[in-house]
């Protein structure tokens, strides 16, 4: 019976025997959110390499993969070493913004750059969400870790943020490229 005494207290103080202890839930939730932006962003740079119909927007489409990819290997390390599990996808809101990008690009890249469009503005309002997120994870998060990557990937990010904001400028507004559409379509 004292036995069970102990155990019983072992794990109120220090969680189930065997098991991980678990993160504090504001932790969690975000590395369950930067896990699926990471699968989200490395997903949509692969989308952008096959479908843009624009040189730079496929570069940046390499470079989201590839420093996403980055992101998501050492978010996985820090998770080994709490026993957190990450998610496999990018979750609902992610897979629709997804879905829109593939209807828009169909099967074969457009010759107008619609894709281009909706592309770069997902991911300049996507990367202003990701920098508060980070901001506040690297100034509030509860492990050395988790401060510590969300601090070192925030620079990464506004130099994403940096360059969508220069090839959306390249690329000319949504509404001059509906128009550029209309005009080239009404001379045919």
């Amino acid at each position: 019976m004292a036995f069970l005494s102990k155990a019983f207290v072992a794990c109120v103080l220090f969680g189930p025997i065997g098991l991980a202890i678990e993160q504090p839930p504001a932790d969690a939730r975000f590395i369950q959110e930067a896990a699926r932006t990471s699968i989200f962003e490395i997903q949509m740079g692969e989308l952008a390499q096959l479908r843009s119909s624009s040189d730079q927007v496929k570069q940046y489409g390499i470079r989201m993969a590839s420093d996403y990819g980055t992101i998501l290997e050492q978010l996985s390390s820090i998770a080994a070493k709490s026993n957190f599990a990450l998610p496999g996808d990018m979750g609902p809101h992610n897979q629709s913004i997804m879905d829109l990008l593939t209807e828009i690009s169909g099967p074969v890249p457009l010759s107008e750059p619609a894709f281009d469009q909706v592309y770069i503005g997902e991911i300049i309002g996507a990367h202003k969400m990701d920098i508060a997120a980070f901001r506040e994870e690297s100034a509030s998060g509860s492990t050395a870790d988790l401060r510590e990557f969300a601090a070192s990937a925030v620079p990464v990010m506004e130099e994403h943020l940096r360059l969508a904001r220069a090839a959306e400028n390249d690329l000319g507004s949504l509404s001059q490229v509906v128009e550029k559409n209309k005009q080239a379509s009404a001379q045919w």
